[in-house]
């Protein structure tokens, strides 16, 4: 179909079988500003909703760990494993729900760039950093923001902040401004 990406077209292997650095991956989510957050995905139609999502201008995507799972890391990884493959560096693969260092460990391994959290674990930002992937932890308070990003994050989330409005978002960048 039209302007529909082809399974392999962005192979690591066709773009020269180099890896996107840390700092290309994080300044391409600082361009777009959009992470596709899938959860509850079956692997099998994870490369299908990639490349829907890639076909539509989405550049970095997360896959979430969903905790009922006893496989959680395992499926995952196979989800991280399965677009890296198709998409090489054409997108920004990685884990969403990263509670453990464990599961830093393994969305790394299978390939992703990105580990998002929905708390801030400093051990999690640790071992995130030390293996050159992008950290995004969650936070809420000025202490928790300020503490990540002390930590290493490379970008705070506000989360959960929906409920809170666009008043609390702006009383908290007034001082916090300078943290990504």
């Amino acid at each position: 179909g039209r302007g529909q990406a082809e399974p392999g077209a962005f192979s690591a292997s066709s773009q020269g079988g180099t890896d996107m650095n840390q700092e290309q991956a994080l300044s391409l989510l600082k361009e777009t500003k959009l992470v596709a957050i899938l959860r509850g995905i079956p692997v099998k139609q994870a490369t299908d909703i990639a490349t829907a999502l890639y076909d539509g201008g989405v550049r970095v995507l997360e896959f979430t760990f969903d905790h009922d799972d006893p496989d959680c890391v395992a499926h995952n990884c196979q989800r991280i494993r399965a677009v890296k493959k198709i998409f090489g560096d054409e997108m920004v693969v990685g884990c969403g729900t990263a509670l453990t260092v464990q599961e830093v460990e393994a969305s790394v391994e299978a390939g992703g760039q990105i580990v998002i959290s929905p708390n801030v674990d400093v051990s999690v930002i640790a071992k995130t950093k030390a293996l050159g992937a992008i950290s995004m932890p969650g936070a809420l308070t000025p202490t928790e923001i300020v503490m990540a990003y002390n930590a290493g994050a490379d970008i705070v989330k506000l989360f959960p902040a929906g409920t809170l409005g666009v008043p609390y978002i702006k009383a908290v960048r007034g001082p916090l401004g300078y943290i990504p």
